[in-house]
């Protein structure tokens, strides 16, 4: 009966498009209401729905609709042998369904929640199965000693790209991470592929993820800090702005969106008002700069552009756009 509940998911995914055998027969294998920690009633797991896996007060997991999950496993070029690293395991639906798909290889899962940790690992040992174990650690540190990866896929919400992953990732290997932007209040997911030392790619389409914790969420706070030691600085002038905010936010990696926005310079900023940047301080180069490659692309937006990353010695992502003509 179990078998027959299960196997509602492969005809599901084909309708979403899902052609890849493997992973149709890894969501047909894999009992998904097995890795629901809450109490609640579970009659809606077979469905393409967002199911909540782990609540305690504190700690909150969900599992994401399968036809998502499928599509990661899709843009991550999955294949039996591939190693895989997952950010943000929750209590491992995605990565057993993952360890299915790579049954020669290895999917390794890092989770920030120690019970979450614990509750996955039992679960998967009960399956037997045996290519997949979920670490309790910082998702934006990744997992060193078992790199390099194949694909690496990101299933909470990031601040940014870790410069950690890049590193880990090995050459030609895909990465799959939805961004928070909070200018557009959503976590557009970017894929990625790592060739002759750059990542490049472009966003796919707008997710929703539980927020990562951790480094990743601190770093970004710290730009608050960074405005705050820049308050004193003298007014400026205003610049006119055409440049879309989330096309800004991703490829400047220094706005800050709470009740206002801010792009935050390194020895000023500038904070938006209406179609303005009302600047202070030194800023306006930076900002010239950044509208000037804008305007190189044909002025495409966030989903029309194609991203090449890379870091420098300091961990910082440096981001060049240039227009996605689909290759």
């Amino acid at each position: 009966m179990e078998r027959n509940r299960s196997e509602r998911f492969s005809r599901l995914l084909r309708y979403y498009g899902v052609e890849n055998e493997d992973i149709l027969a890894a969501f047909d294998e894999v009992p998904r209401e097995h890795f629901i920690a809450t109490k609640r009633n579970h009659w809606n797991v077979y469905l393409d729905e967002v199911v909540v896996t782990y609540n305690d007060g504190v700690n909150f997991s969900t599992s994401s609709q399968p036809s998502l999950m499928a599509m990661y496993m899709c843009w991550g070029e999955l294949k039996e042998d591939s190693v895989v690293l997952e950010i943000g395991s929750g209590t491992g639906y995605n990565a057993a369904v993952m360890s299915r798909v790579c049954r020669k290889g290895m999917v390794y899962g890092v989770e920030y929640v120690k019970e979450m940790v614990e509750f996955a690992n039992d679960t998967i040992r009960t399956l037997g199965y045996d290519n997949v174990l979920i670490t309790q650690g910082d998702g934006y540190f990744g997992l060193q000693e078992h790199a390099p990866f194949d694909a690496i896929i990101v299933t909470v919400g990031a601040y940014t790209i870790s410069p950690y992953w890049y590193r880990q990732l090995g050459e030609n290997g895909k990465m799959v991470v939805p961004i928070n932007l909070e200018t557009l209040r959503s976590n557009p997911t970017i894929v990625l592929r790592k060739t002759n030392g750059r990542l490049i790619g472009a966003f796919t389409s707008h997710t929703r993820f539980i927020k990562m914790k951790g480094e990743s969420e601190r770093k970004y706070f710290e730009k608050l800090e960074k405005l705050r030691s820049l308050e004193k600085c003298k007014y400026a002038g205003e610049r006119r702005w055409w440049m879309p905010l989330d096309v800004t936010e991703f490829a400047s990696q220094r706005v800050y969106c709470s009740t206002e926005v801010y792009y935050i310079g390194n020895n000023g900023y500038a904070r938006l008002k209406g179609d303005r940047w009302l600047m202070f301080g030194n800023v306006e180069e930076s900002l010239e700069k950044l509208e000037e490659a804008w305007n190189n692309t044909g002025r495409k937006g966030l989903f029309r552009l194609r991203y090449s990353i890379t870091f420098d010695e300091e961990g910082n992502m440096e981001v060049e756009m240039g227009e996605n003509r689909g290759t």
